[in-house]
């Protein structure tokens, strides 16, 4: 049985076995292309992505992001569903909820409708950076847009400046480093200070600032550290800004 490609003006095959192993083919290719080239729900999903169904109460871009709320199809509903092709709610980001159980949508989704998204790999999202040299990205809390962070998604590349910008971002491995920087204010127990972000071995400015809090409090009661003094800090992703890590011997009376 030969399936050369046929041509405009070609008779069509009158064997059955042939006929329908034309049909047979065409229905594989259509199956087989994924959701971003055509493809329908029953395609196999990639790795690194998942079913959402928008659950913001709002149409959504492709490229905004929701946090992964509960399953829509639970183990009890239909156990083989569950297990072979789990559909997320995706829901408005809350930094209480969804801290590093977020993902980006491969594609436009009106409310209610179920698509792709990204929760893995290398990926283009835009993002509003505060600073030119933020590295990271992560949550805003109620927002479907990423905001610059010290902490979070690795950002790959970014358009120069400040604002909303289109960054490539690499997903699914959330990262959370010592950020050192130097006080601009003087930091006492439960409050914030503005700081100087210091780069490199040589820990000079990178021109970026940034606010550092004091939360949980880490500074003795009746202590401060002085305007002037490096210190180290993290991205705290619930707090969803930098936080003042154990000040050991920096601490001074007020």
């Amino acid at each position: 049985m030969s399936l050369e490609p046929l041509h405009p003006g070609d008779p069509i095959p009158r064997e059955a076995a042939t006929y329908n192993a034309y049909g047979d083919a065409a229905k594989a290719h259509r199956e087989g292309q994924n959701r971003l080239s055509g493809g329908g729900l029953s395609e196999v999903v990639p790795p690194g992505v998942v079913f959402i169904k928008n659950a913001t109460e709002g149409a959504l871009d492709r490229g905004s992001v929701v946090g992964l709320g509960d399953v829509v199809i639970t183990p009890e509903d239909n156990l083989p569903e569950f297990q072979s092709q789990p559909v997320f709610l995706g829901e408005t980001p809350s930094t209480s909820s969804h801290v590093d159980k977020w993902c980006v949508l491969a594609e436009p989704l009106a409310d209610g409708d179920i698509g792709w998204a990204y929760l893995a790999g290398v990926h283009a999202a835009q993002v509003s950076f505060a600073t030119a040299n933020q590295m990271y990205a992560n949550l805003d809390d109620g927002e479907t847009m990423l905001k610059g962070a010290w902490g979070g998604a690795r950002v790959l590349y970014k358009e120069s400046g400040t604002g909303t910008k289109w960054a490539t971002l690499l997903l699914g491995a959330p990262c959370y480093p010592i950020i050192p920087a130097s006080l601009g204010a003087n930091l006492t127990p439960g409050s914030s200070a503005t700081a100087t972000v210091l780069t490199g071995t040589a820990r000079s400015t990178s021109g970026d600032s940034a606010t550092i809090h004091d939360t949980p409090t880490a500074i003795s009661t009746g202590k401060q550290i002085a305007s002037g003094v490096t210190v180290r800090a993290y991205y705290d992703p619930v707090v969803g800004a930098l936080v003042l890590g154990v000040p050991f011997d920096c601490e001074e009376d007020q």
